[in-house]
This record gives structure tokens, sequence and C-alpha cells, in this order.
């Protein structure tokens, strides 16, 4: 299969919904003028897997995000101030037969 990139959100793809970080996989857009998509709810961790539809349901495509962090509204990971740390100093390794006798 070719790997062709697309613009989020496309079908298939997982995204959280807005507000509550939910994850969602997109099923498909539909066609309307309000722009939504029918999703259907993923599980979080440690958490049992509905096998029927009663998880799947039509959200607006400006409320589901990329990110768990962008659906929380945190700040994403870049915007981060992040500490510098020096690169660390390269050991010298003693070569075998040479050195103190």
């Amino acid at each position: 299969m070719l790997a062709v990139p697309t613009d989020f959100p496309h079908p298939g793809s997982r995204a959280f919904v807005k507000g509550t970080a939910e994850p969602v996989t997109i099923i498909r857009h539909n066609r309307d003028p309000d722009r939504t998509a029918l999703v259907r709810r993923d599980p979080r961790a440690r958490e049992r897997a509905s096998r029927d539809a009663s998880g799947n349901r039509t959200e607006l495509l400006a409320n589901l995000c990329a990110t768990e962090d962008e659906a929380a509204g945190l700040k994403q990971r870049s915007d981060r101030p992040t500490k510098t740390q020096p690169a660390p100093k390269a050991r010298r390794r003693r070569s075998a037969g040479k050195g103190k006798a």
C-alpha cells in the first residue's frame, strides 16, 4: 500500500474530544453544512472495549483534536520550557596492554 500524507482529521484517524480528552476514532465524515463526523468511542487504559454500536456518535470536526494535551487545554510539549543540560563529557578508554604496569 502507498503511504500518502493526509491532513487531520481523516477517517480512520484517532482523535480526542475537546474539553474531556475522550479518545475516539473517526469512522466517516458526514456530508452536512455543520461539518460533523461519525466517531467511535475508544476505551481508555484499563477499560473494557464496547463491542456494540452504542459508543458511536456524531461530533463536530471543530471539537476533535489530534493530541490529548490539546483536547485537555494543555500547552503542547514543544511550548513548555525545558531545562538545558550540558553535553556529557566523553570518557577515555584505556586500551589493552597500555597503561600503568
